[in-house]
């Protein structure tokens, strides 16, 4: 397995982390079924073994199908169980998607080893300081977390409570692991991202004042237990690294296409003494006749258009279908013009509504 893998650091710091909290070292091995050949079937697998605690089986098979007449290798099947050292399954899942690759992204052998550490990484889950739903084991218990609670009745207050919770949206490794450890009665570190002190300080970008809250908070946690100190000196960085990130979102003297790497942009090519910056929301398209939708189309259209016209030489043009994604460009601020697609990519009526 290629270097890249093994060596990132979003799955090696969960990994290290739950080594500390079980008090194990973590020995893993995997299996690449790709060797530059195209087959029918790509498999991986991938085994992570806690010492004799803890045993997590993951593996995501890509085939080959046909898609709207286009030959794809498709996630037909990927998942992870886990066992304790009873050889009990703790959790399990099993899963198809709409994940597909065609033959030329596979074969510039980037694709497969980047898939392969997105389905480790998802499925073994860890800190997330953002939206701690997705690592909150104070709340989740592991029956909570199996989805048996799906079909349960809700109270007459339209709530699921206690036993009756359903919270198998949010299951990964991670938290049936501390869960479990939970549920044996083991001392537990807190989750500090859900401490409103930090909370908001985080998210309006208050560094220093982030910093003190999170010295006081790990200088509790020392008599705890090494484990537990390790686990919230983790989850302190990714919460001062949030800290920054949105201290540099709110300082509008950085340009927005510097703080928004995670969004698709085009610049229109030429320079302007004014730049401005435009987010197009995309028109999602119609799948079944179409797999990649029209997403993109409208922007791109937009960009080639406002090339021609001069004055809007090296505007920037943020492309999006996501809502959540749609708030959070805006609030920075730094948006000049926002342009829906009605659909169809209407380039009438988008460039209509461009002064």
């Amino acid at each position: 397995m290629d270097d890249e893998l093994t060596e990132e650091p979003e799955y090696k710091r969960t990994i290290r982390v739950l080594e500390e909290m079980i008090g194990e070292k973590a020995e893993v091995t995997m299996h690449e079924g790709f060797d530059g050949r195209l087959k029918d079937r790509i498999p991986f697998g991938c085994r992570i073994n806690f010492g004799k605690q803890y045993k997590i089986e993951l593996w995501h098979l890509l085939q080959r199908d046909d898609v709207n007449g286009l030959t794809m290798w498709m996630a037909r099947d990927w998942g992870y169980r886990v066992r304790n050292n009873e050889g009990k399954v703790l959790m399990k899942t099993r899963w198809a998607s709409s994940e597909g690759y065609e033959r030329e992204e596979i074969e510039e052998d980037k694709v497969i080893p980047e898939a392969r550490k997105n389905i480790i990484s998802k499925s073994l889950g860890g800190f997330d300081v953002e939206s701690p739903a997705f690592m909150d084991f104070e709340r989740y218990t592991l029956k909570s977390l199996s989805g048996e609670n799906r079909w349960i009745e809700k109270n007459e207050n339209g709530e699921e409570d206690g036993e009756n919770r359903d919270d198998s949206y949010f299951k990964s490794v991670y938290l049936a692991i501390m869960c479990d450890l939970k549920e044996k009665g083991l001392e537990m570190p807190p989750i500090l991202s859900k401490r409103e002190s930090i909370r908001e300080l985080m998210f309006e970008g208050k560094v220093e004042e982030v910093e003190s809250e999170l010295e006081l908070a790990l200088s509790e946690v020392e008599s705890i237990g090494k484990g537990c100190l390790f686990h919230a000196q983790e989850e302190a960085k990714e919460i001062r690294k949030l800290a920054v990130e949105k201290q540099k979102y709110y300082d509008k003297n950085i340009p927005l296409i510097e703080k928004l790497t995670s969004v698709d942009v085009k610049t229109v090519p030429g320079n302007n003494c004014r730049k401005r910056n435009i987010l197009v929301v995309e028109d999602f398209g119609d799948i079944p006749t179409d797999h990649q939708g029209t997403i993109g189309r409208l922007s791109r259209k937009l960009t080639e258009e406002l090339a021609k016209r001069g004055n809007y030489c090296g505007t920037n043009i943020f492309s999006t279908m996501n809502l959540g994604q749609c708030l959070n460009i805006c609030g920075s601020g730094q948006i000049d013009l926002i342009l829906m697609d009605g659909g169809n990519n209407n380039m009438a009526n988008v460039t209509s509504s461009v002064p």
